[in-house]
């Protein structure tokens, strides 16, 4: 089982932009769990083993945060919202699914893959 209560802050400027944005605050909470595919006590699983996760993300996350900000040198104040990808959050639910995978190659070489 797996829970996430992270918290978020991130700043973000545009080349034509005069201001810098920034957000921040708990992000979107997810919960779920992981499985091995093959036990881990099997011998064959120190060759090579897959996990898969399922989960649910909650949507706590602020996903429309404003700054107050000037445009342009001396001028009015004006609100503005940051792009969506510094947002804490997604505004919406979501699943969660995930894997990993190795594979012993030999000669002290392992191939791992990692998704979500």
């Amino acid at each position: 089982m797996n829970a996430m209560l992270p918290f978020f802050s991130a700043s973000r400027r545009s080349q034509n932009q005069y201001a810098t944005l920034h957000t921040s605050g708990l992000s979107d909470i997810s919960v779920g769990g992981d499985f091995w595919i093959r036990s881990p006590k099997s011998l064959k699983a120190s060759t090579n083993n897959v996990k898969v996760g399922l989960g649910l993300l909650f949507p706590t996350g602020a996903d429309h945060q404003q700054n107050n900000v000037v445009v342009n040198y001396g001028g009015p104040v004006t609100i503005q919202s940051p792009d969506y990808s510094v947002q804490p959050g997604i505004g919406a639910w979501a699943g969660i699914f995930s894997a990993q995978a190795f594979q012993n190659l030999g000669n002290q070489t392992i191939a791992y893959c990692s998704g979500t």
